[in-house]
């Protein structure tokens, strides 16, 4: 039995986009990378089976017994990785700050109940011209620490398919939010691959393999398409269940034959 563990522990910073709305003292945001994985880790153990010529089982097996029950191995690649950070729009909706992270959550994971992977309570879509005044006054649509109902034109009623003052306000909206936080991150994922190979020896020095593979072998489908559109009725959810699609592939079994000389 051969082990071959790696273990990878990183952290990916990015400082190459601008924050948007920018007319002057232009800055550059520096975030965690969208594409962090924090923890990769792999397991490569490789068996090979204790029959044949030699071995602890019918060790004095003829050639043609050796044949058929001599050079199999089994082998499993375990591969983990943790999840990627949320990419949040703090600087195109309304965001209250801090970290968006559900209380009391160890790691990330949806809240039991709700299936809200973060805290949308601290979100909220800017106005669009269809919003009327009164949804404007909504707390529980717009929170006091929005700041809309104290705008200029919060109040005013304007005329035809404008239903607000406020809306055109938020054009040019510029802040500098963190977009990312290290643990509000999509899901983690792992991966199973199983093989079983079989050796022959042809003549001296000549060795066929027959190689069989199962990749994504427990045929695990791995999502990650959290909604992150504030006002959206899946936000901070994966969607309903009848849109749901597989990031990955499924278990897919490859038949390979190698000749080594």
């Amino acid at each position: 039995m051969q082990f071959c563990p790696t273990l990878t522990i990183s952290k990916r910073i990015s400082e190459d986009g601008l924050y948007p709305n920018q007319a002057v003292a232009v800055k550059i945001e520096k975030r965690l990378d969208s594409n962090d994985t924090r923890y990769n880790y792999t397991l490569y153990p490789v068996y090979e089976l204790p029959f044949g010529k030699g071995k602890q089982f019918l060790g004095n097996s003829n050639r043609l017994l050796d044949g058929a029950v001599g050079g199999w191995e089994f082998s499993v690649i375990y591969h983990f990785i943790s999840g990627t950070p949320i990419t949040f729009p703090t600087n195109s909706a309304f965001f209250e700050g801090g970290d968006p992270k559900l209380k009391g959550k160890v790691g990330p994971g949806p809240n039991q109940g709700t299936g809200k992977w973060f805290d949308t309570t601290k979100f909220a879509p800017f106005p669009g011209s269809s919003v009327t005044n009164a949804n404007l006054a909504n707390p529980a649509m717009y929170p006091a620490w929005t700041g809309v109902t104290g705008l200029p034109g919060a109040t005013a009623s304007p005329s035809g398919s404008v239903q607000n003052g406020v809306y055109n306000d938020f054009a040019t909206w510029n802040t500098y939010n963190a977009t990312t936080f290290g643990d509000v991150r999509l899901p983690y994922t792992t991966n199973f691959i199983i093989g079983l190979r079989k050796s022959f020896a042809i003549a001296e020095g000549i060795r066929f393999q027959m190689r069989l593979d199962a990749f994504n072998a427990l045929n695990h489908p791995t999502f990650s398409s959290i909604n992150t559109t504030p006002g959206a009725s899946t936000f901070g959810q994966f969607g309903t269940l009848s849109s749901l699609a597989a990031a990955n592939s499924a278990r897919q079994v490859q038949l390979s034959g190698r000749l080594s000389f």
